[in-house]
């Protein structure tokens, strides 16, 4: 299932599915979970994903 983001340094939007895998060339990739914006290339953390009865109850109280 893929989410939609917004790039914090751009603004450009785009789906989980099109944005690089961040830190190629950094040792510590394996265990890295930032993506890049595919339009100016900004690193950003990977969105978390919230079990269904998290989100639910989140949006109740916002």
């Amino acid at each position: 299932m893929s989410q939609s983001l917004k790039c914090p340094f751009c603004g450009y939007e785009f789906e989980t599915f099109e944005a690089e895998k961040g830190c190629k060339g950094c040792p510590f990739s394996r265990t890295c979970h930032k993506i890049k914006c595919p339009n100016c290339g900004y690193e950003m953390a990977e969105p978390i994903k919230l079990p269904k009865f998290l989100s639910k109850a989140r949006r109740q109280y916002l």
